[in-house]
């Protein structure tokens, strides 16, 4: 059982900076994450817009 006076003692120093780096590496791995998605999506962009301009060439000539 907790003590009501455990509800307010002070947390070591070393405690919040742990919790605070385990909160900042979370928070990078969610952004590199992130980043890695937004590479993928920007590649498959580029490429989308490679294989429809090529098709609009092929087309354009054939009417020719």
């Amino acid at each position: 059982m907790i003590k009501f006076t455990s509800l307010f003692k002070k947390v070591p120093i070393l405690t919040l900076m742990a919790e605070e780096l385990h909160e900042a590496q979370v928070n990078l791995l969610i952004s590199q994450t992130g980043l890695e998605y937004s590479k993928s999506m920007v590649d498959y962009h580029r490429a989308r817009i490679d294989r429809l301009k090529k098709s609009m060439e092929e087309a354009t000539k054939k009417q020719e």
